[in-house]
């Protein structure tokens, strides 16, 4: 529609000086110029509408609102210009912030429409194939927006055909939804993932809350949205969070070898047992992904704090069906120094002590071998030295004489970890852990002008510095 000479729009633009849109001069206007003057049009509508409360009364700014509406009905439908809507939508966030409660749902609504035209312009060609999402940037949360504008307007809906309404429309959203949350972890983008498929898995509860859980066939879509929920969750370390959702997803009927793969490792977390049961029936499911779900229970068992003889064998495994990946050396590195630690501090375990430090350090030379730039590697095969320099130093402060084995070890293993800690301060100089422990290092040494600049580094690190060169060259 066109605003017509003598509408309440004009009645304000006259109030404040601004001359009258006459009908004729729209339509002699090529159609670009047309759709642009109408925009701009509906969209200082609206921010008279925001500020008209002032001049006018309640009854004149509904009518208002509703010519502005219309207009904007108008462009939805029309316009492919997503940045426009998204600047509309910013103005109606103005609205909500300055308009009376009487219209506060009809914000709402405009802007769950807006939204939802933005998500489309945004995802459709991502949907069709004809983009790629690389090369296609999407605007964050559309289609999330979309459903927050929404649920606000259940928060404040009486009228049950306005709440059935509003339902409906939150179900038609869901598949955009998704394909946003989808879209975002493939892009890496795990937290807005994580958020938007809560949101998809509160929607979904409402929904059958209200009875309208069959109205059409959304199986899939809430499935895929409570998995892509906890495939963030777990990616931004919410493992309660993970394990709920991905529970949730499985339960519901979602198997897919993405699925069984995060799966296995959170319920290793929470339910070993049941993360075992897991993986054996993702490997029947998926037999020619056998590596992949053995890397996810090695993965799960990890963050369970299950190191021991039956992850040194999966490992093994691993190693055996892919032994140019320095990952799993590292890692089985790392299950032998925890298996070092409790053998060191257990009566008699000293022999067992020994063969898993051995163990370990040649699993991380072999990473640096392999890979010499791994700073984890040079981190970690400086600190398991470090670390058994501080257990013999503890030992030892136990015995009233100094024990000369101690003494030994504990200056022998200060001595070797020096030179890895060099390394991995060349590759990583903003490591506070490596720059405190060369320090000490250079401490005990007796070398104080090193020592003073490794503590000179370290403050520069606490007061939120960083350093662009390392250290050693």
């Amino acid at each position: 529609m066109v605003f017509m000479p003598g509408s309440m729009a004009n009645r304000i633009f006259n109030r404040l000086g601004e001359p009258g849109l006459p009908q004729t001069r729209i339509f002699k206007l090529p159609k670009r110029i047309v759709m642009k003057s109408m925009l701009k049009f509906a969209l200082l509508t609206f921010y008279l509408l925001f500020s008209a409360g002032n001049l006018f009364s309640q009854g004149d700014v509904i009518q208002l609102e509703s010519e502005a509406r219309d207009q904007f009905e108008w462009y939805l439908r029309n316009t492919a210009n997503r940045d426009v809507l998204v600047k509309s939508a910013d103005l109606i966030d103005e609205a909500e912030r300055m308009m009376g409660a009487f219209a506060v749902v009809r914000v709402f609504q405009t802007k769950a429409k807006i939204y939802y035209r933005v998500a489309e312009l945004d995802l459709n060609p991502l949907i069709d194939g004809s983009v790629t999402g690389v090369e296609h940037k999407i605007r964050p949360h559309a289609a999330l927006d979309a459903y927050k504008a929404l649920r606000n307007c259940l928060t404040l809906l009486t009228d049950p055909y306005s709440i059935g309404e509003t339902n409906f429309g939150i179900k038609t959203l869901m598949p955009l939804l998704m394909y946003e949350g989808l879209f975002a972890y493939d892009a890496a983008q795990y937290e807005d993932a994580y958020q938007m498929g809560l949101a998809g898995d509160e929607a979904f509860e409402g929904l059958i809350a209200a009875g309208l859980e069959n109205s059409f066939d959304d199986g899939e879509v809430r499935k895929s949205l409570v998995f892509v929920g906890g495939a963030g969750a777990l990616q931004t370390a919410r493992f309660d969070e993970a394990y709920r959702l991905l529970k949730k997803a499985y339960d519901l009927g979602y198997k897919t070898a993405s699925e069984y793969e995060l799966y296995i490792t959170v319920s290793m977390i929470f339910a070993y047992d049941q993360g075992l049961l897991i993986w054996e029936e993702a490997c029947e499911t998926f037999p020619d992904l056998y590596y992949d779900f053995l890397l996810a229970k090695i993965n799960g068992a990890a963050l369970a704090g299950r190191v021991g003889e039956a992850m040194l064998s999966w490992l093994e495994e691993a190693i055996k069906l892919d032994p140019q990946n320095s990952s799993l050396y590292l890692f089985r590195g790392g299950c032998y120094e925890s298996l070092f630690n409790i053998a060191y501090n257990t009566p008699d375990g000293m022999d067992e002590a020994h063969k898993n430090f051995t163990a370990a350090v040649a699993d991380y030379e072999k990473v640096l071998k392999m890979d010499p730039s791994n700073a984890s590697a040079a981190y970690s095969a400086a600190a398991i030295r470090f670390n058994r320099v501080a257990m013999a130093g503890n030992i030892n402060a136990q015995f009233p004489v100094p024990d000369e084995k101690y003494v030994k070890e504990f200056e022998t293993y200060m001595m070797e970890s020096l030179p890895y800690f060099m390394k991995a301060e060349k590759l990583n100089p903003n490591d506070v852990n490596v720059l405190s422990a060369l320090q000490a290092i250079f401490e005990y040494r007796g070398e104080p002008k090193k020592a003073e600049d490794m503590k000179a580094r370290l403050a520069v690190l606490d007061e939120g510095g960083k350093h662009e060169k390392p250290y050693f060259k």
